[in-house]
């Protein structure tokens, strides 16, 4: 005679896998209903009346841009970088450093492109513009190449 077993209600409903399919679900459900919830704020229309009550006037923003723009950082502050970082590699390299050449060379790079951003073209003495993104590919496609390769080969001589 065979035995039969019977399990629990709490065995079957409680069951590991249960669990945490039923966990995941309410994961869902919870981000589902976070989701809706959101976009309804979003979109009532109380929120749109908000957001048109609070817009700033133009010569409110205009004022502000010109605030923001005098606390950025001039392209003479970046190429001051860019020497301090030049000097510093040359140091590295000499010293044999070459973890710091490296550091130093990735920081030139990075604040020869910070330069260009600010002021990607310039004008020379005849009015007519530069276009210094182009420079900087060519500089980086000869000289910083060429740095790059001797830091990779430890060739403080290059």
């Amino acid at each position: 005679m065979k035995k039969e077993t019977t399990k629990s209600v709490s065995e079957v409903f409680v069951s590991p896998s249960n669990l945490s399919v039923c966990s995941i679900g309410m994961v869902v459900v919870f981000c589902a209903a976070l989701l809706l919830h959101t976009v309804l704020r979003v979109l009532s229309p109380e929120s749109v009346v908000a957001q048109e009550e609070s817009s700033v006037p133009d010569s409110d923003w205009t004022a502000e841009m010109q605030a923001v723009q005098g606390k950025l950082p001039s392209q003479s502050h970046a190429m001051r970088d860019v020497a301090y970082h030049f000097a510093n590699l040359w140091f590295a390299a000499q010293a044999g450093n070459w973890l710091l050449a490296d550091f130093y060379l990735n920081e030139t790079k990075s604040h020869l492109h910070w330069a260009v951003r600010i002021i990607p073209i310039r004008k020379d003495l005849q009015g007519e513009d530069v276009d210094l993104g182009g420079i900087l590919e060519s500089v980086e496609n000869t000289q910083l190449a060429w740095m790059e390769e001797a830091v990779a080969n430890h060739d403080k001589n290059r």
